[in-house]
Formats: structure tokens, C-alpha cells, sequence
């Protein structure tokens, strides 16, 4: 069974983020705004990765992604 490497999971899905906020021409502060996420806790993730379930689920749900973060682990 192949495993993968989680800061690179984490990573790539801050850079999808980015990529997304930026074809909405978004800054930082409306994302935050929009998804009640702080600014600095959404520079942090987008620069590590890090960030906590509930709070990735209101940035896509702000960005209209959230059946993405939905289908996950659906059987």
C-alpha cells in the first residue's frame, strides 16, 4: 500500500485554495470575510497547510467547493 507524505496532501490542497481565491480575484480579507476565517489564520494555511477541519470547511463552503470536502470519505 503506497503512503503519501501529509505536508505534501496539506500544501497542495493551500495551493488549490490560493488558486481558487485568486480566480475570484479575492484578497485574504474577503475570503476571511466571506468564510468568518480569520486573515492571519488563513495566510498561515496557505503558506503550511496547517489549518483545522471546521475552519477548511468554511473556507469551501465560501468558496463554493464544499461537496468536494464532502465526498471525501462518503462510501
Amino acid at each position: 500500500m503506497e503512503t503519501i507524505d501529509s505536508k505534501e496532501v496539506a500544501l497542495d490542497i493551500a495551493k488549490r485554495v490560493t488558486a481558487l481565491r485568486l480566480q475570484r480575484a479575492w484578497t485574504r480579507e474577503v475570503l476571511a470575510e466571506q468564510s468568518g476565517v480569520n486573515v492571519y489564520t488563513l495566510k498561515h494555511f496557505e503558506r503550511t497547510g496547517q489549518i483545522s477541519l471546521h475552519r477548511l470547511v468554511a473556507i469551501s463552503n465560501a468558496l463554493e467547493v464544499s461537496t468536494e470536502v464532502e465526498r471525501l470519505f462518503k462510501p
